[in-house]
This record gives C-alpha cells, sequence and structure tokens, in this order.
C-alpha cells in the first residue's frame, strides 16, 4: 500500500506499456526517497571525467576462500563508513565497482574526494593491519553504462589508468597521477602531503608522472619498490675515448694482437655525481640590560644558551641562486597543539648574503627550532604562507600548520652535512639532492 501511495503522489502512470523493470525500479527509488541518485548514476551516457580512486589488497590471491571474502567484506565495511564516501554516496556523485580483490570509486563531484576517501581508509585500517591496502587515483575519461545485472557501471581510460597508478606501489601506499597533483598542489593543504616520485614505466611500456601521498597518520612515505627497481643501472662495460690520435693507434694496435680487453681500458664508469646543495650561516647576537642593547652584537655558532631579551639575527649565504625559507617552530608547539611562524621567504642570489630580522627570546624557557629549507626551485606550500605576513607570520590555521610541519618533517630525511668552521665561526651545510632542509635549535633560559 504505502508503495502504490508513493506512486500516486509522484503521479506515476502505473498503467505505462513502455516501462522496462529497470525503469520502473528506478522510479520507485526516486518516489520513495525524493532522490535522483538512482537514475543520475545509471544513465548511459556520453563521455565524462571521473575522478578514480582504485584499490587493492596486496596477497589477496594467496588467501584461503574464506579469508578472501572476510578480508573482502572487511574492506568494503571501512570504505563504506568513510565520511567522504558517506557523503559524495548521499550526494549520487560516486559509482563502486567491485574488482575482485579491492574496491573501485569513481567519483564525479568533488575532485579532492578521492585523495580524502583514500587518506580516511588508510587511517581507519591503522586497526586492521591484517588488511595491506594499496590505492591509486587519477582523473580521467570515463564511459557510464550498465553490467549484465543493469546496474551502474563505468569503463574507460580513466579506470584502467587508476589501476596502473595503483600497481606501482606497495602495501599502504597511495599514490597519485601528475593530472591529479596538478589539484592537490594548488591547494596549500594538500601540496605538503605529496612527493614527487618521477616517472615510472607500467604495462604497454606508458609512462605516468607519479606522485606519493601520505601524512603522519595516513599512507606510506616509503619509496615505491617498482619505482626504485627502475632507477637507471651502470653498464657493464665502456672503452675510455682516447685523449689523442697516439692513444687510439695504441690501443688499436694492442688489439690486433690479441691483448685481453682489461688492458684497453674497460671500466664501470663511475656513478653520477649526486647534486648538492649548498649553505652557509652563522647568528648575530645583540645582548639586552634594562631592555636596552648591551654591546656591540657578536658573531655565533648558536652553540650556547640565550638569555631572555637577547636577539638574534640569522645570516645566509649561498653559492649559487636559490629560494631560501625560514620558519620558527617554538618551544611548546606539538602535534595536537602546533606553533609554527613564517619568517621570511626570499630568492637567494648567489654569494649575496641574507638576514633575517633580529628575532627576540621571550620568557618561556625551551628550544626554539629555526627551520631552514633551502631549494634551486620555488616550494608553492612555503610561498602560500606568506598570507600569514600580516599576522606576525604566525600561522593561526592548525590543520596548515601541522600540514607544513609534515612537509618540513619530510624535507628533513634527506642527508645534510653541517661542518663547523670555528675560526670563521660559521657553519656550513652540504644537501644531497635538489632541496636542503636543516632545523637550527637554539636554546634560551
Amino acid at each position: 500500500v504505502g508503495t502504490i501511495d508513493a506512486y500516486w503522489h509522484a503521479n506515476i502512470d502505473l498503467t505505462a506499456t513502455d516501462t522496462s523493470p529497470r525503469e520502473f525500479g528506478e522510479e520507485l527509488a526516486r518516489a520513495l526517497t525524493g532522490s535522483d541518485t538512482a537514475r543520475k548514476l545509471s544513465t548511459p551516457g556520453g563521455i565524462e571525467m571521473a575522478h578514480v580512486l582504485f584499490t587493492d589488497l596486496v596477497g589477496y590471491s594467496l588467501l584461503p576462500m574464506d579469508q578472501q571474502k572476510e578480508y573482502l567484506e572487511q574492506l568494503q565495511q571501512v570504505i563504506r563508513e568513510s565520511a567522504q564516501f558517506r557523503s559524495s554516496d548521499e550526494a549520487g556523485d560516486i559509482i563502486n565497482l567491485p574488482t575482485g580483490d579491492g574496491m573501485a570509486l569513481a567519483f564525479f563531484g568533488d575532485p579532492i574526494a578521492p585523495a580524502q576517501c583514500a587518506l580516511e581508509v588508510a587511517d581507519a585500517l591503522k586497526v586492521k593491519p591484517h588488511l595491506k591496502l594499496r590505492m591509486g587515483i587519477h582523473t580521467g575519461p570515463v564511459y557510464r553504462l550498465e553490467d549484465m545485472n543493469a546496474n551502474a557501471n563505468v569503463a574507460g581510460g580513466g579506470i584502467n589508468m587508476a589501476q596502473r597508478v595503483m600497481d606501482c606501489g606497495d602495501a599502504g601506499h597511495i599514490l597519485v597521477s601528475s593530472t591529479v597533483a596538478d589539484v592537490l598542489t594548488q591547494l596549500s593543504n594538500w601540496a605538503p602531503r605529496l612527493m614527487d616520485l618521477d616517472v615510472c614505466t607500467v604495462k604497454h611500456g606508458v609512462k605516468l608522472h607519479l606522485y606519493n601521498l601520505s601524512t603522519e597518520q595516513a599512507g606510506n612515505p616509503k619509496i615505491p619498490a617498482k619505482i626504485t627497481a627502475q632507477l637507471p643501472e651502470r653498464p657493464a662495460l665502456v672503452v675510455r675515448s682516447p685523449r689523442s690520435w697516439i692513444a687510439y693507434a695504441s690501443a688499436t694496435l694492442v688489439l690486433a694482437i690479441g691483448v685481453p680487453l682489461a688492458y684497453l681500458g674497460w671500466h664501470r664508469p663511475d656513478p653520477p655525481p649526486v647534486p648538492k646543495s649548498l649553505l652557509q650561516y652563522h647568528l648575530m647576537v645583540q645582548k639586552y640590560r634594562d631592555g636596552k642593547p648591551f654591546e656591540a652584537p657578536f658573531q655565533s655558532l648558536g652553540d650556547r644558551v640565550f638569555e631572555a631579551g637577547y636577539t638574534v639575527q640569522l645570516v645566509f649565504i649561498s653559492p649559487t641562486d636559490g629560494y631560501l625559507y625560514i620558519l620558527n617552530e617554538g618551544p611548546n608547539s606539538t602535534v595536537g597543539t602546533p606553533d609554527l611562524n613564517t619568517m621570511k621567504s626570499a630568492v637567494v642570489k648567489a654569494n649575496k648574503e641574507l638576514k633575517t630580522a633580529f628575532i627576540s627570546f621571550d620568557q618561556a624557557k625551551g628550544t626554539e627550532k629555526m627551520w631552514v629549507v633551502w631549494s634551486k626551485t620555488a616550494i608553492p606550500a612555503l610561498d602560500a604562507l606568506q598570507k600569514w605576513a600580516p599576522s606576525a607570520g604566525a600561522i593561526k590555521d592548525s590543520d596548515e600548520a601541522r600540514a607544513i610541519l609534515t612537509l618540513l618533517d619530510k624535507l628533513a630525511t634527506a642527508r645534510v652535512q653541517a661542518d663547523r668552521d670555528v675560526s670563521n665561526k660559521n657553519i656550513n651545510l652540504t644537501g644531497f639532492g635538489e632541496i636542503l632542509a636543516y632545523k637550527i635549535p637554539l636554546d634560551h633560559e
């Protein structure tokens, strides 16, 4: 009776002879729920852009059948319970497809939705370590269609490429294609969560530019094994170029009389040099007494405990052009309540000194952490912090502050060598990569 009543009030003609069972079901769903979801998700049409999250349980095929069923049901429950999935499902902006050992989710609304859903799922899986999930995200073209059971389905390059992105990862990884990264890097709270993995060759020789998405709570920050395995190998043997026609003639003669090739200078080439980032710094310290400068400023390596009221200036110089970012993390900063200030973002000219303003130590005892990041190219997430300049550099958005601290911690994992030049009271920093990130501790009482 309730069904007939719903149809009556929805002005649906139950006697229409051209209504298929599928259309009947869609009309009924809309009449009962007041939603256009059924028709929106099942009506075939032209090419559309979908934001696809492709998931896969690593080692699934090796499990006994009963565990396969159990693990897949647990994964489906975790995905269904994620806030982003529920929101998109209620809006009718998602089609979820079983893939045998995982699921593929095609989002048709917010391009950030698959990344947000992936982080929520990864965070929820921390209490289910037996579910070793890897995920890939790609935005690309798809067709909406129906499967053999007249259920909503999608197919096309967007789905296929998302699977290839996922295939490059290991358990815990959330990899995204460059089409997705191009969107995420425009947002200050997402850019710090991405690590550029460069290009990976996948099925049929297709080359994908991939990024790794991770936070302190979710994702796998390590470089995937498949990408590591594709790093260029050194050739087994090469012959040295003769330095002159005499050397060439001598080598030809030796070869003619059958001397072993080892004597011709065949050798394994030296590995390519690791790019280095160089930065030198020192501190200028101004003492204060009774609120007034006391004595002349003096140069320091920073290896002392500074009194409250002292001011400190950092002075940097680099032999090459680049970008320098300086941030201050307070002594009481925590993950829950971050205390972070952006102090300076500037273009560094080769062999030109760059100085910060004098920093004053307050009455709070502890260790100030001065984050220094030098890069050959601009870092958009750090450039975006200039919007906090009117508030004395204090980053008042806690989520953004946490994201920046995550980025700094990630950048600081690259090796930096610090050499103390005691005689000149300088510290020389050598970074082995395109970006140098270093934390300068300043103790004060």
